[in-house]
């Protein structure tokens, strides 16, 4: 049995290229919008410092034609903005608001492959772009020179090491937002006691505390109309709330009740009107705080649903103490 053991190495390659192709799959969603600001950027920055300074104030640099020196220094920029800003912030925001590498590590993968995998799509992808000045720096004039080739090479170096240094500060850092102010705690509690928000991590629920929009209401305030379009989640804090279809009463929110979820999600107008029967404090999330939370967590997503499931067959049967808004 021992010989038909497979050994496992310390870096699995079938991990890292899962991961890839992970990213990848993401990547083709958007390189349109990457590849057209790749490749317009050192056009603006040619036709403004390159022709426009050259022809007027600066021939040269150190002995270096000015359009040569702009250019090739815009690939040493490209390579670095490719690569160590998407190290430091987007491995942060997936690590502590999206928690796609908890998915990811639920699949046979360890830390150790997962991180590297990161660093090579990052170094790979950076190398490509950072080609890019070079290619239309090119078309402006610039003599080709056999050395060139060896331009993604260095490329991928330099992008592999501030892919490792962002990632590095992605998974020492606390956060990013050190001036913002931390959420209340009771603003926590009351977004955990939600069903809808109660499967995210703390860190999304940190998150989405800091978006709330603490609201007061005066009663008889008609907080939202049915027929109106969504554009915000309401929880309530303090007070009596009722929800009345096509005029008539058909349920009532105290404090810890919550709507207009189902015109968020569903891209429907407001079932309901909601009106405070008393003084009222609310705190609202605005519809894409709302959105990118739910939809971007698969357990919460699924009790929203639940929820909106349960609130769309009748107030009857729901259990829950809120007709659908």
């Amino acid at each position: 049995m021992s010989n038909d053991r497979v050994r496992l190495r310390r870096l699995e390659p079938a991990a890292i290229g899962g991961v890839m192709s992970r990213e990848l799959a993401n990547f083709r969603t958007y390189w349109r919008g990457t590849t057209f600001s790749s490749v317009l950027e050192p056009i603006v920055y040619l036709l403004a410092f390159g022709l426009g300074l050259s022809a007027t104030l600066v021939d040269e640099v150190g002995g270096v034609p000015y359009v040569q020196y702009v250019g090739t220094g815009m690939v040493a920029t490209a390579v670095i903005f490719s690569s160590a800003m998407p190290a430091m912030f987007g491995t942060f925001v997936k690590h502590r608001f999206q928690n796609t590498y908890d998915a990811i590590l639920a699949a046979p993968v360890d830390v150790e492959e997962l991180v590297s995998a990161e660093m090579l799509w990052i170094g790979l992808r950076a190398s490509v772009y950072g080609c890019v000045p070079l290619l239309v720096t090119l078309g402006f004039g610039l003599d080709p020179m056999p050395g060139m080739l060896l331009t993604p090479l260095f490329c991928l170096a330099t992008a592999l090491g501030f892919a490792g240094f962002g990632v590095t500060m992605a998974a020492t850092v606390a956060k990013i937002d050190a001036s913002a102010t931390p959420p209340e705690a009771s603003e926590l509690r009351i977004l955990a006691s939600v069903p809808i928000f109660a499967p995210l991590p703390g860190g999304s629920l940190e998150h989405l505390a800091a978006r709330l929009v603490p609201l007061r209401v005066d009663a008889g305030t008609v907080i939202v109309r049915e027929g109106d379009a969504g554009d915000r989640f309401y929880i309530v804090a303090e007070g009596e709330i009722e929800v009345s279809q096509y005029d008539r009463p058909i349920s009532e929110l105290a404090a810890g009740g919550y709507f207009g979820e189902i015109a968020l999600l569903r891209d429907v107008p407001r079932t309901a009107t909601v009106t405070a029967k008393t003084a009222t404090v609310l705190y609202a999330l605005d519809r894409d705080d709302f959105l990118a939370a739910v939809t971007g967590h698969p357990q919460s997503s699924e009790a929203a649903e639940t929820v909106m499931s349960a609130r769309l067959s009748g107030p009857a049967s729901t259990g829950y103490r809120s007709a659908a808004t």
